[in-house]
């Protein structure tokens, strides 16, 4: 029986999305006369909303079109109606986020096998839809002829709106709550207040990912405008198209962080351009480790290892002088984070190439053929007493994990691939502040992207990477 058995990972399927009313059972919906009375204020006034800020823009700016990000709010769910959305001229498609435990009322609930009404909790969709004055003036149009009539049948193309009608909850904009709620930026931002209440305070802010290269410009240059008005900048940015994900890392003082926390009624919080505020800087889960007898210079009697690397590590810079690690790590320091780094900080980088190299050195395991490729992506926060290792609050994380990855396989600015023999990929730390909340993470994301374009594993244990499964080992690959 060998030593260590494999592993038999499930074949890959492509997941179909869920139907028309998913969740389980047979939702009860009111009539397009009820639907009426119960949303057209809300489409009138957002209909409004977009002509009052057309009258302000046009009085201030030439040739720029007000657009707002429309939330639709269903029971259940709308099969392709991204391709519906995109059938009206100036609506865009900006995703949709799964939402559960909605408490049935007297319009939509829940109906069991002999159509009788149950009052278990129903599953739903925020549809995200960015919409201007003309792409509302359309919306409205089908609107009022779907409650005139609910058997209309729409233009073809357009047949999925009457779906979404049928089941809308609630239709809104994308408001300051929304930018708030995926992420304990709040209460980031009050104990650093606390810490160092004259304290310049960085943070990032994820903007709505627009197809158009110029739109994306423009909200780019939107927020740096208002957040140069509040004596701030951006720090750094970062635009991956294959993801969906533009953001911005940002910076404003102390007193301007504290007028947002006494009233969220500003003009950067109320940002049409924004869709999340969140916490720069990801700390490092670490416990405690025992070093005795380890931090040390020495050598071990194991063969060292040859050929090209086939195990790569993200992480902190590791005591390249450990006995059990000497001449066994490839390290590519690009940010020259060793720099920051005092011998007793070289914690977290030093337990984990160990792990992957030895295994439990209680067990005297052979340590693995070929050289582990380590790329440090962390450093000592010097802000901490203790000096945890974080990733630093100058990149974001995103962006740093891509750049990572870029140089392993394709070279960065012209210089060659540094590892492109690796398949495997340990990444043991992430986004402490955003657990899982409805949507993957724009991190989860890009692992799920970086796994299937270089067909290499990722592997760790991802600590609230907002993934469906948080705080256990887990694999992306394909």
């Amino acid at each position: 029986m060998p030593q260590k058995p494999l592993l038999f990972f499930p074949t890959k399927e492509i997941a179909t999305r869920s139907k028309l009313g998913g969740g389980g059972g047979r939702y009860f919906s009111p009539s397009s006369t009820r639907q009426y009375t119960r949303l057209n204020p809300q489409f009138q006034a957002l209909n409004d909303a977009l002509n009052s800020q057309r009258i302000s823009i046009q009085q201030t700016t030439i040739g720029v079109e007000p657009e707002q990000v429309l939330v639709f709010e269903t029971i259940g769910s709308v099969e392709d109606f991204a391709n519906a959305v995109q059938k009206i001229e100036g609506f865009e498609w900006l995703g949709e986020i799964e939402i559960d435990e909605i408490i049935p009322d007297m319009d939509f609930y829940q109906l069991n096998k002999e159509g009788e009404r149950t009052d278990k909790l129903l599953s739903g969709r925020l549809y995200l839809i960015s919409t201007n004055s003309h792409a509302m003036e359309q919306l409205l149009s089908l609107w009022n002829s779907y409650t005139q009539n609910e058997s209309i049948k729409f233009e073809r193309g357009k047949g999925k709106f009457k779906d979404v009608f049928r089941l809308l909850k609630n239709i809104r904009k994308w408001d300051i709550e929304d930018r708030f709620e995926e992420s304990k930026i709040l209460s980031f931002w009050e104990e650093n207040l606390q810490i160092d209440p004259t304290r310049i305070i960085r943070f990032e802010i994820e903007l709505w990912y627009r197809k158009n290269l110029y739109l994306r410009q423009q909200s780019y240059n939107t927020i740096q405008h208002l957040l140069v008005n509040l004596g701030g900048r951006i720090i750094s940015s970062c635009d991956i198209s294959n993801i969906v994900y533009q953001s911005v890392l940002a910076e404003l003082p102390a007193n301007e962080i504290r007028n947002i926390l006494e009233n969220r009624n500003t003009a950067l919080v109320k940002c049409e351009n924004i869709m999340f505020f969140k916490p720069s800087g990801q700390i490092a889960i670490v416990d405690s480790y025992d070093t005795s007898g380890e931090l040390i210079e020495g050598f071990d009697d194991a063969p060292l290892p040859s050929g090209d690397p086939v195990v790569a590590i993200l992480d902190g810079y590791p005591l390249t002088g450990h006995r059990k690690l000497t001449g066994r790590l490839i390290i590519e320091d690009n940010d020259n984070l060793q720099s920051y780094y005092q011998v007793e900080d070289r914690k977290h980088g030093t337990a984990m190439c160990s792990l992957i190299i030895r295994g439990d050195l209680n067990t005297n395991n052979d340590p693995i053929s070929t050289p582990l490729y380590v790329c440090p992506i962390m450093r000592p926060n010097e802000r901490d007493r203790n000096r945890r290792e974080f990733i630093p609050d100058d990149s974001l994380l995103v962006d740093t994990i891509h750049r990572a990855i870029r140089q392993m396989f394709d070279g960065e600015n012209g210089s060659l691939p540094t590892a492109p023999s690796v398949k495997l990929i340990n990444l043991s730390i992430g986004d402490s502040d955003r657990p899982f909340y409805h949507s993957m993470s724009p991190l989860g994301k890009l692992l799920d992207w970086l796994s299937y374009k270089y067909n290499v594993l990722f592997i760790g244990r991802f600590y609230n990477l907002n993934i469906s499964i948080s705080n256990k080992y887990v694999i992306f690959g394909y």
